[in-house]
């Protein structure tokens, strides 16, 4: 997230409390503190449940326990839904090595050579034999590395 923008907050876990009632789906992109003392983190919500944190140093379940204890910091939701619409951003031959260089997963693939456009994420978990919501996991991993961009129904 660019210092200094999104929503200032004064109890971080005010924010992922509200983000879990509301069942949504999306990053929440956080950042607190200024130049070389700037800490940032990531929460990825998928129906409300979280599955994925990290800050600079941690990643998982460590990452969100330091998240949580954050007072004043500034956030950003980037919501995304289940009845998107990914689509390729680049080529095949380059997605192959962008995502072999972030060493993601044959399934990763799978569901990269999947995207058509066409698709939405429950269509896409019915042809992977997954959850939607591992699916929506997935393309996030896949729109972090800038291979895809998942569009609204």
């Amino acid at each position: 997230m660019p210092q200094k923008r999104g929503t200032a907050t004064d109890n971080l876990l005010n924010i992922i409390q509200v983000i879990q009632l509301g069942q949504k789906t999306g990053c929440l992109l956080v950042e607190r503190g200024e130049k070389t003392a700037l800490e940032e983190g990531e929460i990825v919500f998928v129906s409300g449940q979280i599955v994925e944190a990290y800050t600079n140093d941690l990643i998982g379940q460590r990452a969100l326990d330091w998240l949580k204890t954050w007072k004043l910091c500034r956030f950003l939701f980037v919501p995304t839904s289940l009845s998107s619409r990914p689509m390729r951003t680049q080529n095949t031959e380059t997605a192959i090595q962008v995502m072999n260089q972030s060493q993601l997963s044959r399934l990763h693939l799978h569901l990269f050579l999947l995207i058509d456009g066409q698709r939405d994420v429950v269509e896409l978990a019915r042809l992977v034999s997954k959850k939607p919501e591992e699916v929506q996991k997935l393309l996030m991993d896949l729109e972090t590395i800038g291979i895809i961009r998942q569009v609204g129904a």
